[in-house]
């Protein structure tokens, strides 16, 4: 379980990463990442930074 946990928490930030600096859009992110269902990739995303990851991009 320990292992999961710690995969997870490094696909959010690399998730994060490419959310804050690339110019992919977010579909391609979270299935690039191994999100096939874009709803569990945002709220994961979500769950981790306090924003969903459309609104962290537009944030800025």
């Amino acid at each position: 379980m320990l292992v999961l946990k710690f995969f997870n928490l490094h696909w959010l930030e690399e998730a994060h990463r490419q959310v804050k600096y690339s110019g992919k859009n977010l579909v391609e992110i979270g299935t690039d990442l191994g999100y096939l269902i874009q709803a569990h990739f945002s709220n994961a995303f979500k769950k981790q930074f306090g924003l969903s990851p459309k609104a962290f991009r537009e944030k800025g």
